[in-house]
């Protein structure tokens, strides 16, 4: 198995333990040191990609992020199985093209960071408190302009507190 470490505090540990417990060899890269990345998964039989402090989009100073990105690519157009921790995470989205959503968003440090990381999506209190049941009675119980059940993916995401009465912040 390929695994891809981008920094020297961040190497496979427990997951890398269990693996070779279950007699997985691994192929340990340190492209933050130099090493470089194979060109393709065909001497690997699967691919962990895992953390680091950088962001998913600083190919510009961490220039094996791209590749990392293509071997993920690769071992998703193959059928190679592939496991993200962390960053390596991020990579796996942003190389398939899926939107990255971070949970818990707490503070405004947390807000920021996240910008800048380029995450698509946030949850979180920072951004919007729970709902009272009254309200998520009174949003779910709201037609929707094509006249279907408010219930299901036209009141999900942004849309979802589309009605004052149900906002977080009228509420």
């Amino acid at each position: 198995m390929l695994v891809v470490q981008h920094e020297a505090r961040c190497p496979p540990g427990l997951v890398g333990e269990w693996l070779t417990d279950q007699g997985v060899v691994l192929d340990v890269r340190h492209p933050y040191a130099g090493q470089r990345l194979p060109e393709d998964l065909a001497d690997h039989a699967g691919l962990l990609v895992l953390g680091g402090h950088m962001g998913a989009n600083d190919d510009d100073a961490y220039p094996w992020l791209s590749a990392t990105k293509e071997l993920i690519r690769l071992g998703a157009g193959s059928g190679v199985p592939t496991l993200g921790i962390c960053l390596g995470h991020q990579l796996l989205g942003q190389a398939l093209g899926l939107d990255t959503i971070a949970e818990g968003v707490e503070t405004g440090e947390q807000y920021e960071r996240l910008k800048v990381l380029n995450c698509d999506h946030i949850q979180g209190h920072y951004v919007a408190h729970p709902a009272p049941a009254k309200a998520i009675a009174e949003l779910l119980a709201t037609p929707v302009p094509d006249g279907t059940s408010s219930y299901g993916p036209t009141r999900t995401g942004s849309s979802a507190w589309s009605s004052p009465a149900a906002s977080p912040a009228t509420a």
